[in-house]
């Protein structure tokens, strides 16, 4: 069951990350790419989230047309290609926690939470002090140990802009232009400019150009820079470290771990 609780104090005026993994839980056919950062937006600020948001996708984007992307990018939404999901979001959890202290609010959308949930486990739990969302595109069948303030059906999340009428949107649009300058100084406050656009871990690509990174992704370097990346891989018995749940850390996070949803 999906619910929405209203930010606590804290929270509400701190920075929230969101994580959007597009391969489990992709822009539904014939939706707007452009809407996604605002729809997000609304259905934070409708709970009293009032403070900066950031928001990065990741996934494998080789088959992600560069139309969606540039739609992206021109929202303020920074673009992450890899083969490896939870390696992206283990690496962008060290990064972000060590510029963002809390209280701060985390927001995960994937229908993989329970590759991720030891992760963010770790990160809500044991280091205390972080507030975490989720969105999927279905109910999951297990609850995992994660405490949530809130959980949306994707697609209800990104119907969260459709609930204010053209008038609304008009009027935002005008707030928009005239607090310009405000969203300037968040920005550079909790330091998004300095983001590059686009991002390619299995090279370490970065540019801001959207024809740059579409092009890199499809050029021979770069699959054979992949290929090799997934025989390392394969051959290192490391690589699983970050998504393997060992006994006692997961023993640190069971006093809120639920049952099967059948039985609650």
């Amino acid at each position: 069951m999906t619910f929405h609780s209203q930010a606590k104090p804290e929270y509400a005026k701190s920075e929230t990350m969101v994580w959007w993994d597009i391969n489990s839980c992709p822009i539904p056919d014939g939706y707007d790419a452009g809407r996604v950062s605002p729809s997000i937006e609304s259905a934070l600020k409708n709970l009293g989230y009032s403070g900066p948001i950031t928001i990065t996708v990741f996934g494998n984007l080789e088959y992600t047309s560069a139309y969606i992307l540039q739609r992206l990018s021109s929202t303020g939404i920074h673009v992450i290609h890899g083969l490896d999901a939870r390696s992206i979001l283990f690496d962008l959890l060290l990064g972000w926690q060590d510029d963002n202290p809390p209280p701060c609010s985390m927001m995960l959308i994937s229908d993989k939470v329970d590759e991720f949930s030891m992760t963010l486990c770790r990160q809500q739990q044991i280091f205390g002090g972080y507030n975490l969302l989720l969105a999927y595109t279905s109910i999951p069948k297990y609850v995992s140990f994660l405490v949530t303030s809130a959980e949306w059906l994707w697609k209800s999340l990104l119907g969260a802009d459709e609930m204010n009428s053209k008038q609304e949107t008009r009027r935002h649009s005008v707030l928009h232009k005239c607090s310009e300058t405000d969203e300037m100084d968040n920005k550079q406050q909790t330091g998004r400019d300095s983001l590059p656009r686009f991002v390619c871990t299995s090279c370490g690509f970065l540019c801001e150009i959207v024809e740059r990174f579409t092009n890199h992704i499809s050029r021979e370097e770069h699959a054979q820079s992949e290929t090799m990346l997934k025989i390392s891989k394969m051959r290192d018995p490391e690589f699983e470290k970050y998504s393997t749940v060992e006994s006692e850390d997961e023993e640190e996070c069971v006093p809120n771990k639920k049952q099967k949803k059948g039985s609650e």
